[in-house]
């Protein structure tokens, strides 16, 4: 028994030093399952294809917990390339195109609290991006309330509520966002008296903007852009949490269909280790 802790404190320590050192990194935001506060580090590999734009990054997820219903966390990931493949219609000839982008992407950070046991509301950042992204280059504020439920030991089912504010720059002001989230996280295998194992988690997001964009250097009757859009996220995530040691792996598939800021219609997988401290 006091091996087994000893050896989880092994690998918390360094999972932990991990998360701080990365938290000037940057990343794309993911998309996750509605949970209560816990403690847990992501370390990943992801490729996605955008409007014929293929990339590779890296991924750092983790978020601690210092009380049962608080915790805070970060979202961060380092693009190594991108490239576009352009066709000429007529000779049907791939042109590969280097984006140029290579570095780190735009990150998140947040908090999340659970006053009571099923209910709780989250509040995120979101920090422009390095050299790995040439969007989505915005600060953004989002207000998140949320509801996580276990329905019996083997399903989870979330739901949440956002709103998202953008803060002007280079006199572009960005119009709010609002949307909602469903999932589900479902252990088929899992035995009452067990806490590891396999699972399945899905996750469908929706988001539209509810007022248009306004660019502040033109006169006032022609700001308005014209930008009101909608789209959707849907995530297919499988892993297996190891019993003798505090770790998992895990792969995903994840499509997006929608417009502008993050939305365009793609497709992303991803390959993860992980390690959850409950």
């Amino acid at each position: 028994m006091m091996f087994m802790f000893l050896r989880k404190k092994i690998f918390f320590i360094p999972a932990l030093f991990l998360l701080f050192t990365s938290s000037v990194a940057f990343s794309a935001e993911t998309l996750r399952p509605v949970e209560i506060p816990s403690t847990s580090v992501l370390l990943g590999g992801l490729g996605s294809l955008r409007n014929d734009v293929y990339s590779v990054d890296m991924k750092l997820l983790g978020e601690i917990a210092p009380v049962k219903y608080v915790s805070v966390y970060g979202d961060f990931s380092y693009r190594f390339f991108s490239y576009l493949f352009d066709m000429t219609f007529h000779k049907a000839r791939h042109s590969p195109v280097n984006m140029d982008v290579n570095g780190f992407n735009e990150s998140y950070i947040g908090l999340k609290i659970f006053p009571l046991q099923y209910l709780g509301i989250g509040a995120n950042w979101k920090i422009p991006p390095g050299e790995g992204s040439r969007k989505d280059r915005m600060k953004r504020l989002g207000i998140e309330p949320m509801v996580a439920y276990s329905l019996n030991t083997r399903l989870l089912v979330g739901g949440m509520l956002g709103y998202y504010t953008y803060f002007e720059q280079e006199n572009l002001q960005l119009g709010d966002e609002l949307g909602g989230e469903f999932s589900f996280i479902w252990k088929p295998f899992l035995e009452a008296h067990e806490k590891k194992g396999f699972q399945i988690a899905y996750v469908f997001l929706f988001r539209s903007r509810i007022e248009e964009s306004q660019n502040m250097n033109m006169d006032k009757p022609y700001r308005g852009q014209n930008d009101y859009y909608k789209g959707f996220r849907l995530k297919l995530d499988m892993a297996y949490d190891f019993e003798t040691i505090p770790l998992g792996i895990g792969a995903f598939y994840e499509m997006n269909r929608g417009l502008l800021f993050g939305f365009e219609t793609g497709h992303q997988v991803g390959l993860y280790l992980r390690s959850n401290f409950l």
